[in-house]
């Protein structure tokens, strides 16, 4: 099998660009706050959970209830059942983030308070995919998780480079990293 050509992968993403930690890779709480339509409040969000990433962290954003981001501050993220009905076994037990702010507020929850859960995701701990993808390689389990995923740190680093997924997708839509303080 060979390895995946990076800049092809990312054009190849139908935004929104999602990152996923598989179950028992690193992911630290930082905290919750109402969903907020404001970008100068989403900003000052931003700024606020960015003083508290350390090295190699980067900011991201999980979408729930006001009810489920209470229980994640207490206890963090449930991974005991598949969240999805998808044929990929990666993402049934993946927990899910954005990680560019304009992504934010795409999957809202339907019913209930929306909040937003603010996290500290370990680069090289988190996968990097596409809605796109997932719908493109359905009933191809296998072929998404070798062909439509890459590695955070790789995501970022061409990212930085110019090639996106989309003109709303990059360096500067990124969530920051605690190596940018």
């Amino acid at each position: 099998m060979s390895i995946p050509n990076p800049q092809e992968v990312i054009q190849r993403f139908q935004p929104p660009v999602e990152a996923m930690v598989e179950e028992g890779d690193p992911v630290r709480v930082l905290g919750i706050e109402p969903y907020t339509d404001s970008d100068k409040e989403l900003n000052n969000l931003i700024k606020k959970y960015e003083r508290q990433l350390e090295q190699s962290e980067f900011l991201a954003v999980h979408e729930t209830t006001k009810e489920n981001a209470e229980k994640i501050i207490e206890e963090g993220f449930d991974t005991s059942f598949p969240r999805t009905t998808e044929q990929s076994t990666f993402r049934a037990f993946a927990t899910f983030f954005w990680i560019h702010k304009t992504d934010i507020g795409y999957r809202k929850p339907a019913e209930g308070e929306p909040y937003i859960v603010f996290c500290a995701l370990v680069d090289g701990h988190a996968f990097v995919s596409s809605y796109g993808s997932i719908n493109r390689c359905f009933d191809k389990p296998e072929k998404y998780e070798s062909e439509e995923m890459i590695f955070s740190h790789t995501y970022r680093s061409w990212v930085s480079r110019g090639v996106t997924a989309s003109p709303e997708h990059s360096a500067e839509t990124l969530l920051p990293t605690g190596d940018e303080r």
